[in-house]
């Protein structure tokens, strides 16, 4: 179902937009293959999804990111952020590095949505989107070259260039060219018209011609609100009527001091409301008369509701697959690349691995020689068990048997890693073998098929089941969830771990950067989360406590008396390379006390 624009609802929906994205970072902006359909990525994984089909219409946030296999491989991140633009699935998708969204603003009595993204302070990129019901459109901005021109202007310098267009038009919606921002030509647009300039307005045509006078002179009127505003409760019974025809006879009623007092309360309502309309569902700042309005909390509530309604749903948040062979090619090509570099690296620490022997004899030449060793040396010259000498490296902040030991964790490595890494190396060679003939099947004109895609890192949709999303980390296997659920007397969600395994799953796959991530202190146990979507404050005080408790019954000091729970954002939760299931490190941890209760945790339970 449609939602229409007028310059209110744009201006409302900017200040909520402002509200709750100002300071986020901004990952990359990506313009759908519908031409209809925009989208805002974050880096903690959400999206902000634009719906510009003129039966849709609706400004939607969601938890998951289309994004989220390529942010979480590093090194095709940053490969991406080289390049600038990924395309996937026939996305474009514009990536952005350490970029944030400085602020997001409407023109006044203007249709349009600007979102500038900045960097350090300075301004980088803004994403434009038009609403207008017949033109919608997103354009990404850039900063113009020095001199350019803004169209139609005389010696006027353009701020800005088109980058990319969600719909390519004519002259000014080509990428390439200069952005010119709208201006409403229409009184009244910053401050509200006086009394006395609202009546001379009006007052110079007959009660028929009122409708459309004020909407060509009056800024802040539009098709939603001016049946309101000049007769006090007219509501559209129609798709036809709303659209205001010539000729309507306003109700005697409807006086101009009576029409101004109500063109004033439209103006500086704030109070949001979702009206039932013939093309559907309406977010908007006022109820408009209408009786059966109903009062929503943000006109963004209103809008997940109306695209509910409407069967409007963001695209899946599957991984992307090649929009056609020369993507998958690449796709195929930088894989290769890639392996070929661990493999050359895999071999190059093979080759240090035989010094094994020599290292651990350091050690022992060491703790032979304890006395002529001093602590703050950086290197002491040593006679081997052959007969020479040899000059051996220190850490001058470690003593004797301190320097001794670290020699033979070395050498203890490098063993480890020759027995390892020749494995590793063979099935590096196999995979990269695979890879070479997957390239060779292309080249000799080869469909894409399953093991094509496989090698490639692409999800085969026609064989694949689709991952159900849960959360902001993507989804569970297949009939089974690695956490239980339970909800805090304050309505918010609490997930446990249920294994050392599903510890590790749940902290870093089903959990958003700024949830609250707790663990009893010292003593094994679940990792617990609390779901926590806000960076600028903690959660409830009684909510965290309860989330304590339920980490302090799952763990292994749950017959204690009083139990200390360390407690963090998960973004500060880190995984060290090699480490046992369920092993983690925290930064910036705060400690609670709390009393084990097995009721309490019962009372808990998520049962629905």
């Amino acid at each position: 179902m449609a939602v229409r624009y007028d310059p209110l609802l744009a201006a409302r929906l900017a200040w909520e937009l402002r509200e709750r994205y100002a300071r986020r970072s901004v990952a990359a902006v990506g313009l759908g293959p519908d031409g209809w359909t925009a989208a805002l990525a974050f880096g903690d994984g959400s999206t902000l999804w634009c719906f510009l089909h003129p039966q849709a219409g609706q400004i939607v946030p969601d938890a998951h990111s289309p994004l989220a296999s390529l942010l979480a491989d590093r090194s095709q991140w940053r490969r991406a952020l080289r390049r600038g633009m990924v395309r996937a699935g026939g996305w474009r998708w514009h990536v952005f590095r350490h970029l944030v969204v400085q602020e997001i603003e409407t023109p006044p009595d203007e249709r349009l949505l600007l979102l500038a993204l900045s960097s350090g302070g300075s301004a980088r990129a803004r994403l434009a989107l038009e609403l207008p019901r017949n033109r919608r459109n997103a354009l990404l901005l850039e900063p113009a070259r020095i001199g350019e021109r803004a169209p139609e202007s005389s010696g006027r310098d353009a701020p800005w260039r088109i980058r990319d267009v969600l719909r390519p038009g004519p002259a000014r919606h080509a990428p390439g060219q200069a952005y010119r921002e709208p201006r409403s030509r229409r009184s009244g647009a910053v401050e509200p018209l006086s009394l006395s300039e609202w009546t001379d307005c009006l007052s110079s045509v007959g009660p028929e011609d009122r409708r459309a006078e004020a909407l060509r002179q009056i800024a802040l009127t539009s098709a939603l609100n001016i049946d309101y505003i000049l007769t006090g409760g007219s509501i559209p019974d129609s798709e036809e009527d709303a659209a205001g025809p010539s000729g309507q006879v306003l109700g005697p009623r409807s006086t101009l001091a009576a029409a101004y007092a109500r063109y004033l309360e439209v103006r500086q309502e704030a109070r949001c409301h979702l009206l039932p309309r013939p093309w559907g569902l309406q977010p908007y700042t006022h109820r408009l008369g209408d009786a059966a309005a109903v009062p929503i909390e943000t006109l963004l509530a209103g809008m997940v509701c109306a695209a509910a309604a409407g069967g409007v749903a963001p695209p899946s948040p599957d991984e992307a697959t090649p929009s056609d062979t020369a993507d998958l090619r690449g796709a195929l090509q930088r894989r290769h690349r890639r392996l070929c570099r661990r493999r050359n690296a895999l071999r190059a620490r093979l080759s240090d691995a035989q010094d094994a022997d020599r290292l651990r004899e350091a050690g022992h030449l060491i703790l032979a020689n304890v006395r002529n060793v001093r602590r703050g040396a950086t290197s002491v010259d040593l006679p081997d068990f052959e007969g020479s000498r040899r000059t051996i490296t220190l850490d001058p902040a470690l003593g004797p048997a301190e320097n001794a030991e670290r020699y033979y964790r070395r050498a203890a490595r490098q063993e480890r890693a020759a027995q390892r890494l020749p494995a590793d190396v063979e099935a590096l060679d196999r995979e990269i073998a695979e890879i070479e003939a997957g390239l060779d099947r292309l080249g000799s004109g080869v469909e894409p098929d399953a093991d094509l895609l496989r090698l490639a890192g692409f999800r085969d949709r026609r064989t694949e089941p689709r991952r159900a999303a849960q959360g902001a980390g993507g989804g569970p296997p297949p009939g089974r969830i690695p956490f239980r659920r339970y909800r805090t007397s304050g309505g918010l969600e609490v997930r446990v771990g249920r294994s050392s395994k599903d510890n590790d799953a749940l902290t870093f796959k089903h959990a958003s950067p700024d949830d609250i991530w707790l663990h009893a202190r010292q003593a094994p146990g679940a990792h617990v989360v609390l779901r926590w979507g806000r960076r600028d404050q903690n959660p409830p005080e009684r909510d965290l406590r309860e989330a304590a408790v339920l980490a302090a019954v799952h763990s292994d000091a749950r017959h204690s008396g009083v139990v200390a729970v360390d407690w963090t954002r998960r973004k500060y939760v880190r995984k060290p390379r090699r480490s046992a299931a369920g092993a983690v490190t925290a930064e910036r941890l705060r400690t609670l006390f709390v009393e084990p209760d097995e009721a309490a945790a019962q009372r808990l339970r998520f049962t629905t």
